[in-house]
């Protein structure tokens, strides 16, 4: 992807290396004037007061070892995610749809890339 050169908008020739850094420093540029638009997050848009039109959505999965799934670690963290309080927290901040987090949406047993079976996670907390 190119940036755009007719307006003044940050943010669309981004280094994935510093993704988050980077999406502040176009809401603070926004934010003081000094662009018109710029590619952020809606819930660093929402902290700066500032308006936010989608461009995308996009899903994160969190890969965890199937002999991992049953440690207490790793349980509370997916406890945590399916939380209602999360929940909650993640709508309040806006641009986030929460519907299947910490859905288990496969598992591989090993050295079987292409076994997927759709499973949903009991809901905790």
């Amino acid at each position: 992807m190119g940036c755009l050169e007719n307006l003044d908008i940050v943010g669309v020739c981004a280094d994935a290396k510093a993704d988050a850094e980077h999406r502040l420093d176009v809401a603070r540029e926004v934010w003081a004037g000094r662009a018109e638009a710029g590619v952020s997050a809606a819930a660093i848009a929402t902290a700066f007061g500032l308006g936010f039109v989608p461009l995308q959505q996009i899903r994160y999965d969190i890969v965890i070892l199937k002999d991992y799934l049953h440690d207490a670690f790793v349980e509370q963290f997916l406890n945590t995610l399916s939380s209602q309080r999360f929940r909650a927290q993640r709508l309040e901040l806006g641009g986030y749809d929460t519907q299947h987090t910490a859905d288990i949406v496969a598992t591989l047993e090993p050295g079987s890339a292409t076994h997927h079976r759709r499973e949903k996670r009991a809901r905790h907390g």
